[in-house]
């Protein structure tokens, strides 16, 4: 299915109410701009330095749970790795660039999701450190949910650092 037949299905599952609330599947929805999202994190790391990237990687791991969640139970029968092909796709569809799964096993917990136009990296050129702090933890979310482990993510390459690429590595913990 192309990306344009993806993102227009994902457009005619909006609902705008009389309340001017944006509901996808039952779930409210807002539509920002990415710059709206990287001066959250710059402005976090003026306040709390890089120390803020936690925060958003906790956020995105929580987010990554819950979609993988999500996905399982309503489709109890799909295997793990149509699963992540099938959130990433609809990640895709929603704007964040074109994603790559590579190196995915689920068995052991170990995956790359390469990003060509993080829009993360697009607004933070210049950085000596990765951008993408809720995309690895996003990663990690769902690699845990469809692996049943304890999963953290590095981003090993970021554009935001004059990387060609953003590419998030995913393993499990070490205890």
């Amino acid at each position: 299915m192309s990306l344009r037949t993806r993102f227009q299905e994902q457009l005619a599952q909006l609902v705008i109410g009389e309340d001017a609330v944006v509901r996808m599947d039952g779930r409210r929805m807002i539509v920002v701009s990415a710059d709206f999202l990287t001066t959250i994190l710059s402005a976090g790391e003026q306040v709390v330095g890089p120390a803020i990237g936690g925060i958003h990687y906790l956020a995105g791991e929580r987010a990554g749970r819950l979609y993988g969640e999500r996905a399982r139970a309503e489709a109890p029968d799909a295997t793990p790795e149509d699963i992540v092909v099938n959130i990433v796709a609809s990640l895709e569809a929603r704007g964040l660039g074109r994603l790559e799964v590579a190196d995915l096993d689920v068995a052991a917990g170990t995956g790359m999701l390469r990003l060509q136009r993080s829009p993360y990296a697009d607004t933070l050129s210049g950085r000596d450190r990765p951008a993408c702090h809720s995309l690895m933890g996003l990663w990690a979310g769902l690699l845990g949910v469809v692996s049943g482990k304890d999963i953290a993510a590095e981003e090993v390459h970021c554009r935001a650092m004059g990387d060609p690429v953003c590419e998030i590595v995913a393993a499990p913990r070490r205890d």
